[in-house]
């Protein structure tokens, strides 16, 4: 079974600390696509640096296009029967790629599948804070299994995965005619995930594909990402309804109605809602506080919970806006609106357990 890795990338620095991991991770026979997006200024010496670098590497550079829409083109230029999308600020352990084939391989009938994102060694005191939002059922609700470690290998909808560590087999692209939309700024891989399960069932998350992602660096990095995906969220419903889990809800419904309380007079109710809400946040900083080297993540918690939920909230209004105004816009594909049935058929059990 073939593999071939698709990296889209605008990040020189992060792109090579990926790639060095790459050649640990037992990827020497691997095909790998490298597509610098939008990397303009100096793209010939970048390109030349990395075919020199990693001659077993193809490198494509395109103007800047939208994710979904590179990934697509991406996926034309490719010939693994798995396509496995990963991040340029992801690193891969050992055995990675070893592991992913025997994965798909001991699971045919599944069409999709990847495992968590963790946060990288060496993280700072707020990369550890955007990281234990990210595990916090107050940051992340059911979402928060794309970045813990540990469990066990099973089935899970679409929403469980994410496209900086995703595998998708390509007869979803080549049999089906699916595609990335090309006009989300986020999010893209929900909706592809979503018609694929209607069409295929569920896919398979292992803890064992694991990989290390560089969390947001700073405060600015982090609100923007945020909004990015409230964004994405919301075009992704617009598009799919049925995509949509209730939890992602909950940060507009919360920003409009602590909006509606503050105007109006009578501010008690407002002050307790937000005394409430803040309680939450400092409550999920308490685990932190076990170690000395979490005291500092722990006091820069509460106000990365807070300043994600309101730029994922204030993104998710906005994807509504960004919609109305480009209303013929949609994903390239897609399926009828009839819900496929789900197999049922479990996993195999990993041979170690």
């Amino acid at each position: 079974m073939k593999l071939s890795i698709v990296i889209i990338s605008h990040r020189p620095e992060l792109l090579r600390c990926c790639l060095d991991s790459l050649d640990l991770s037992g990827c020497e026979t691997t095909e790998i696509l490298v597509f610098l997006n939008g990397q303009d200024e100096g793209v010939g010496r970048l390109r030349a640096e990395l075919e020199a670098r990693w001659p077993h590497v193809t490198v494509r550079d395109v103007p800047r296009i939208s994710r979904g829409a590179a990934r697509n083109l991406a996926v034309g230029q490719t010939h693994g029967e798995i396509l496995y999308f990963l991040d340029d600020d992801v690193v891969a352990p050992p055995g990675f790629c070893r592991r992913v084939v025997e994965k798909f391989e001991r699971n045919p009938e599944l069409c999709y599948g990847g495992g968590p994102n963790l946060c990288a060694p060496g993280a700072t005191a707020f990369q550890a804070a955007v990281d234990a939002a990210l595990n916090s059922p107050w940051g992340a609700g059911p979402m928060r299994v794309r970045y813990r470690s540990g469990g066990r290998e099973r089935l899970l909808d679409s929403w469980g995965f994410m496209l900086c560590n995703l595998g998708v087999r390509r007869r979803i692209f080549a049999e089906d005619g699916l595609a990335f939309p090309e006009s989300c700024v986020s999010a893209e891989e929900n909706l592809l995930l979503y018609r694929a399960q209607r069409r295929h069932g569920r896919g398979f998350f292992s803890p064992e594909l694991y990989v290390y992602h560089v969390r947001r660096r700073d405060i600015g990095g982090f609100c923007r990402q945020a909004f990015q995906c409230g964004v994405g969220r919301m075009q992704v419903t617009l598009m799919e309804p049925g995509s949509l889990q209730w939890v992602t809800l909950l940060p507009p419904f919360g920003l409009v109605l602590l909006i509606l309380l503050c105007l109006d007079l009578r501010t008690t109710a407002a002050g307790a809602l937000l005394a409430l809400y803040s309680g939450f946040c400092v409550g999920a900083a308490v685990p932190l506080l076990r170690t000395a080297r979490g005291l500092a993540a722990a006091m820069r918690l509460p106000w990365v919970l807070g300043l994600g939920h309101l730029c994922y909230a204030v993104g998710m209004l906005a994807g509504i806006a960004r919609c109305r105004s480009a209303r013929g816009i949609i994903a390239p594909v897609c399926l009828p609106r009839t819900r496929a049935s789900l197999p049922g058929a479990p996993l195999r059990p990993a041979a170690n357990e």
